[in-house]
């Protein structure tokens, strides 16, 4: 189909057909436009929830590697200064649940932080003590307390590198926090970007069709309006070219334009002849008598 045919095509579609055409298509592409960027937009809120929560997780597990090293230090210098026998009972338990806490910590931290070096150094050093903190309490059981410190002594250097280490992943992964939120928030903002681009592009989209909705109905109005201000003037040679116009409502009402024109002319011209006629029949007449 060439552009000749797609015009008659165009021009064969009524006025308001093409104006809510030309809407509907604008509305649909700006919905589409506009739900697609919602929900990149949505998207990019979740990853910004999911970076805080993940790296929250992290921070309070790197935090509870701290605590729980105190707790389980200060369980087994109370069982070393426990000599009752339920007081011990009850302070063996406590650095069993203890050292079973840390553990788990541990593993959960090791989780959470897909395997870092610190956090495999940290299970690492904690596991490096796991046979002496058994000693401990099996010596703080047995009231032998001068052992039961000997081997407290000797942990003590693991035990202050277990806080160091668990103290420089907290902080690291503080650090990884706002990272990682302000590169996620970097990443809606240029999200936001693209959806204004995408919404000024489509407003430039809606102008551009309006302009080309007026063109279309302007042009074939100027003509109309030309070829009545010649007719009220009195000149109806005007030809009015009426084969590419379409069945819109323009298109009829410059046929019928064109039909009144010819018309007139043709009442003009019986007019005329009918003038001449009469005009040659009175001078005749007069020639006669």
């Amino acid at each position: 189909m060439n552009s000749k045919d797609q015009q008659t095509l165009v021009n064969n579609v009524k006025i308001s057909t093409k104006i809510y055409a030309v809407s509907g298509i604008f509305l649909t592409g700006m919905v589409l436009i506009l739900g697609y960027m919602g929900v990149l937009v949505l998207q990019k809120i979740d990853d910004i929830e999911h970076v805080a929560n993940t790296s929250a997780n992290r921070v309070e597990q790197a935090s509870l590697v701290q605590s729980s090293i105190n707790d389980l230090d200060l369980a087994l210098i109370t069982l070393i200064a426990i000599d009752d026998k339920a007081g011990t009972r009850q302070a063996t338990v406590a650095s069993i649940k203890a050292g079973a806490q840390l553990d788990k910590i541990l593993n959960q931290l090791k989780t959470v932080t897909n395997d870092s070096p610190l956090s495999i150094q940290l299970l690492e050093a904690v596991n490096s003590i796991r046979l002496q903190r058994m000693k401990i309490i099996k010596f703080g059981r047995k009231n032998n307390d001068q052992n039961a410190i000997s081997v407290l002594n000797q942990i003590k250097p693991t035990l202050a590198k277990i806080r160091q280490l668990s103290k420089t992943l907290t902080q690291q992964e503080i650090e990884s926090q706002v990272i990682n939120i302000n590169a996620t928030k970097n990443d809606l903002m240029h999200t936001i970007i693209v959806v204004a681009s995408f919404g000024g592009l489509g407003v430039l989209i809606g102008i551009t069709l309006s302009y080309v909705a007026v063109r279309m109905m302007s042009n074939p109005l100027r003509e109309i309006e030309y070829i009545m201000r010649l007719v009220s003037r009195g000149d109806l040679t005007q030809e009015i070219n009426s084969q590419n116009t379409g069945r819109d409502e323009i298109g009829m009402t410059l046929r019928g334009i064109k039909d009144t024109v010819i018309n007139i002319r043709s009442a003009v011209i019986d007019i005329r002849k009918a003038s001449d006629s009469v005009s040659s029949g009175s001078k005749t007449s007069t020639c006669g008598e």
